[in-house]
């Protein structure tokens, strides 16, 4: 949107923004779709404004995110979600994929210590709201090694470990681990943990596969939906003093995997359907089937 069309000197007016913000903005890819109403579009902006503030952030991704959360959609959602999970090498999340037990298959366990040595080493260093959820992921695997013989460096190791396993199309390594890193108790977990959470099939390609396809419209919808409820969660996710930005993003960054895990859950237990649709989910997400 050129600072000097009338659509840009009308918002402008009506919500005291800039023309020239406006236009970057709309340049960025953060500004509303202009075949909306124009009270429609200027919602957007307003709540635009308050999510970048008074400076000159260039955190545009960021802002993508946090929009989504608040309801609105923007065209750099998707690239500010992919920004986060695919490798910009070759723009796919690509892992070694060879689970025999051959020599072989070493590759793949060595790619797999190495990215857990480097996440444990380098967790402060991840976007805030990823980081946050690892870090209590990590006290869980620390707390869960009280009853083992491993340290809690060792419990959260492996945990990773098994988790890229299976993300990677394997199984569940250590479920003892996993279940600890997740929250579980590590002597009480049911013997089908494994089984269960590998039902779920939540493999790199899925994943990518959801963020990739899943509409625009649905990822707001959910990121919306989480935003709403993620207080419910504060104890499992460590979040009850995390910052409102912090918060819209995790919301936002999780809706494609949440989505992911609707569907075989909505399998697997009757009435999940119903309950989902009495706390709020949106209808067309119970479940979502994703473009082939």
């Amino acid at each position: 949107m050129n600072r000097n069309c009338e659509p840009a000197k009308t918002l402008s007016a009506q919500t005291g923004i800039p023309p020239r913000r406006i236009e970057t903005w709309s340049i960025e890819g953060l500004g509303a779709d202009p075949t909306l109403p124009m009270e429609e579009q200027v919602l957007h902006y307003l709540e635009l404004v308050k999510i970048a503030g008074p400076g000159r952030s260039k955190n545009y991704d960021l802002m993508a995110r946090r929009l989504a959360a608040h309801d609105f959609v923007t065209t750099r959602l998707r690239t500010a979600l992919l920004n986060l999970v695919i490798d910009d090498s070759d723009g796919s999340i690509k892992l070694p994929s060879d689970f025999s037990t051959d020599e072989s298959a070493d590759a793949a366990y060595e790619v797999y210590d190495v990215v857990a040595t480097s996440l444990a080493s380098s967790v402060d260093t991840l976007p805030p709201a990823l980081r946050l959820v690892v870090k209590k992921f990590r006290q869980n695997a620390y707390q869960g090694s009280v009853s083992t013989e491993d340290t809690g460096e060792q419990v959260f190791h492996s945990a990773i470990v098994s988790l890229l396993h299976l993300f990677n199309g394997g199984q569940v390594l250590n479920a003892e681990a996993a279940a600890a890193m997740l929250g579980m108790s590590p002597t009480q977990f049911d013997v089908d943990f494994s089984a269960f959470i590998e039902q779920f099939e939540l493999t790199f390609q899925n994943m990518e596969h959801a963020y990739q396809t899943m509409s625009l419209d649905d990822i707001v919808a959910m990121a919306k939906w989480l935003r709403d409820h993620v207080h419910f969660a504060d104890d499992y996710l460590g979040t009850a003093k995390a910052s409102d930005a912090v918060l819209d993003d995790l919301a936002t960054q999780f809706a494609p995997l949440v989505v992911c895990l609707i569907e075989p859950l909505v399998r697997e237990f009757d009435g999940f359907a119903t309950f989902l649709g009495k706390i709020g989910v949106p209808d067309r997400l119970i479940p979502l089937s994703l473009p082939q």
